[in-house]
């Protein structure tokens, strides 16, 4: 009798599943910026946004 074992589902949306998005959310974290209700959805976007963050943490820094 062979013992029985789990497979586990993976939840994992493949549109999603790329370099830049897991960038993304990396820099958000670290910012402190937060992951809100309205984010940009493009790559322009998320540069433009990104940009502005460090921008602000320096100036707060190194005011």
């Amino acid at each position: 009798m062979k013992p029985k074992t789990k497979t586990k589902k993976r939840f994992h949306d493949e549109e999603h599943a790329n370099l830049l998005n897991s960038m993304w959310l990396t820099a958000i974290t670290f910012l402190c910026v937060g992951y809100g209700d309205i984010v940009p959805n493009t790559y322009c976007g998320r540069g433009i946004t990104l940009t502005c963050g460090m921008v602000i943490d320096m100036h707060c820094v190194y005011g």
